[in-house]
């Protein structure tokens, strides 16, 4: 099996890999730097699927948090939705990209894979392109990248999983007291976990 771990920064991959390159291969699995925002996620991972075989794609990396979660809480993501799309006067629910699904699910296996390590907080995934510092409508992690990764999954047929670590708790300021380094850290060791039970 060819495994894609995708990340929106380098600091995310900062303890797997000091190569600074957007596509790193090592240890038979590729390292996607994608950058930050829908966009910029989506594009990287359609050129990259564009000219890899992969066989799955797992997503790591930071998000924010409107549930009941702590700073470096680990959670794998059972759905995923754009919290930022609302075509709704046009008869689509909330979150909805019109023709597309109204939630991307994450892979049975993969999710059945995560569960393996040492970590069992699951929940969904809300993503825009803004930095959310406020109460939401909903609960669940908010993050700027991860549904437009499901998305582009979707559309190639690749099963993936999301797993994010808690960079901050929304109403709480504890971003402000977040350190990379430690969120880097924990990130590097899931990766090395998930190569392990792969």
């Amino acid at each position: 099996m060819k495994t894609l771990f995708v990340f929106a920064m380098q600091d995310e991959r900062a303890f797997v890999t000091s190569r600074q390159e957007e596509v790193v291969y090592d240890d038979n699995v590729y390292y996607l730097k994608t950058g930050i925002g829908k966009v910029n996620a989506a594009s990287s991972l359609t050129k990259f699927l564009e000219n890899h075989d992969i066989d799955q794609i797992i997503n790591i990396g930071l998000a924010g948090s409107v549930s009941n979660h702590d700073v470096l809480d680990v959670v794998i993501i059972k759905q995923a939705y754009f919290h930022d799309v609302d075509a709704t006067l046009f008869g689509y629910p909330r979150y909805q990209v019109p023709g597309m699904p109204l939630t991307y699910e994450s892979d049975s296996q993969l999710l059945e894979t995560c569960k393996k390590i040492s970590f069992q907080s699951i929940d969904t995934l809300y993503t825009g392109d803004q930095f959310i510092t406020q109460k939401m409508p909903f609960e669940g992690v908010v993050d700027m990248e991860g549904a437009a990764l499901y998305q582009v999954a979707y559309l190639y047929h690749k099963p993936i999983v999301s797993i994010k670590v808690v960079s901050d708790v929304i109403g709480k300021k504890s971003y402000q007291s977040f350190d990379m380094n430690q969120g880097s850290e924990l990130i590097a060791h899931i990766v090395k976990q998930l190569k392990e039970v792969l």
